[in-house]
């Protein structure tokens, strides 16, 4: 019973966090559109109508640099905390510890993601910690498992 409860905490963030990337995907293409700005030219051909002239652009506004941020950050930062948070499931580490962690990360997550969006420090910067402290105690739960049995 409590094993379920790591993988629903486990499924339940997964979930959240691939509905946040694909926010933060569509964001950005809504961004690209309005701009009519696409980084490559096979972008801009496959928007272009007699309504919008789209052309290839070499530099981006700073909105768009920020969501780029933003995405960039969440790749050298999620698949890490997944493949741990799988891995914690798995091992059968404390069950209510997932809830609690994989929470907690997601939240700081989204969190991030918004101070990013908005430029607020410091609290864009205390959610990445948050998040990466979060991984580390996930870690150090992970070998405390392994060295038990």
């Amino acid at each position: 019973m409590e094993a379920n409860i790591a993988w629903k905490a486990f499924s339940v963030c997964l979930v959240l966090l691939f509905a946040k990337g694909l926010a933060t995907s569509l964001y950005q293409a809504g961004l690209r559109i309005k701009a009519k700005a696409f980084i490559s030219p096979e972008d801009a051909r496959l928007v272009r109508s007699k309504s919008m002239r789209s052309k290839p652009v070499n530099g981006e506004s700073a909105q768009m640099q920020r969501i780029g941020a933003v995405w960039r950050n969440d790749l050298e930062n999620i698949p890490y905390f997944l493949v741990l948070a799988l891995t914690y499931v798995l091992l059968g580490c404390w069950p209510a510890g997932a809830t609690i962690y994989f929470g907690i990360f997601t939240l700081f997550r989204f969190t991030h993601t918004a101070a990013y969006l908005y430029g607020l420090q410091p609290l864009r910067f205390t959610c990445y910690i948050g998040g990466t402290v979060i991984s580390c105690i996930l870690s150090a739960h992970i070998v405390h498992s392994i060295l038990r049995t």
